[in-house]
């Protein structure tokens, strides 16, 4: 399971420069002229640089345990800053959008440390649209959790959407959503080592149905029930998403096919980039239309 640091060379880093770079380009394009700032967040995540594979597993848990203790400390002051701008933002009625990706056990981190806030979204009342008060999209690529730590918001969407009179559900299909998890169905460091890494935590553990158990074995991608759209690649070279419900969904769990990401570490190809550029796309007209509604209001006041 290949970790990454915050050294300048690191390739996540670089790409991520690429990125922001083909965002802002994709801006000018459009005309919006929005302005685009990333903040990349580096840890050792990275203990060994091993070719090998027995090497990466020997240092799990060192780099799980980690990546806990930093999910707790300034990740969170740094989530709290964010939402304190976004959220001026907003009630000044102007347009904000703010995107939180985590890849592998970054993904962890980010899942970890804004766990609470999208358990709150989870629960938020059938008439409501669900929104968090952190961020406007948790975009998480491979990530290394298990299902465990996801099951009290699956828990919560099956109850909401059974209490969601039918006329609200249309009213949410254009929703963008709040969170969305993306695995690739080739990626065996999530799939396979994983578990093997966990192996003696597991064992420890009592479970009360086989639901549970499965959950506290796999990550959340590779557990089908979680899963709420399929990711693949279409004939004419693009993307295509496909929802597994007639439900519009929140919370997303995509399982993505390999020719979309290859393996664990392929998270800024053509393919997968084109895709987030798409999520950005989507987040900043959401962003836009309540930007829209909040002056309607504050001129209606003032009438």
């Amino acid at each position: 399971m290949a970790g990454h640091n915050a050294s300048s060379d690191d390739r996540n880093l670089i790409d991520f420069r690429k990125t922001l770079e083909r965002t802002y380009d994709n801006e000018q394009i459009k005309g919006d002229h929005r302005k685009i700032l990333g903040i990349y967040v580096g840890w050792r995540g990275r203990s060994w640089s091993s070719r090998f594979s027995i090497v990466e597993l020997a240092t799990f848990w060192w780099r799980q345990s980690a990546g806990r203790r930093v999910a707790t400390g300034s990740v969170r002051e740094l989530f709290g800053r964010l939402r304190r701008y976004r959220n001026n933002r907003k009630d000044d009625a102007g347009e904000a959008t703010v995107l939180v990706m985590g890849h592998s056990f970054g993904g962890m981190i980010v899942y970890s440390a804004l766990a609470q806030s999208l358990i709150e979204a989870a629960s938020t009342p059938p008439e409501e649209q669900v929104t968090t008060r952190y961020v406007d999209l948790v975009l998480l690529l491979n990530p290394a959790i298990e299902g465990a730590r996801y099951l009290p918001i699956y828990d919560l969407l099956k109850e909401r959407a059974n209490l969601r009179p039918s006329n609200v559900r249309q009213l949410e299909g254009a929703m963008a959503p709040v969170f969305m998890s993306v695995t690739s169905q080739a990626d065996s460091a999530t799939g396979k080592a994983f578990p093997i890494g966990n192996y003696v935590w597991r064992w420890m553990q009592k479970y009360t149905s086989v639901e549970e158990k499965e959950a506290g074995t796999k990550t959340i991608g590779h557990i089908n029930w979680f899963k709420t759209h399929n990711l693949t690649l279409a004939s004419d070279g693009k993307y295509k998403i496909e929802s597994l419900s007639q439900e519009p969904q929140p919370f997303w769990v995509v399982s993505a096919s390999k020719d979309v990401i290859k393996d664990h570490n392929d998270i800024f190809n053509e393919t997968i980039t084109s895709f987030i550029h798409q999520q950005v796309f989507v987040q900043a007209e959401e962003a836009k239309l309540q930007s829209i509604k909040m002056r309607a209001k504050i001129d209606q006041k003032m009438k």
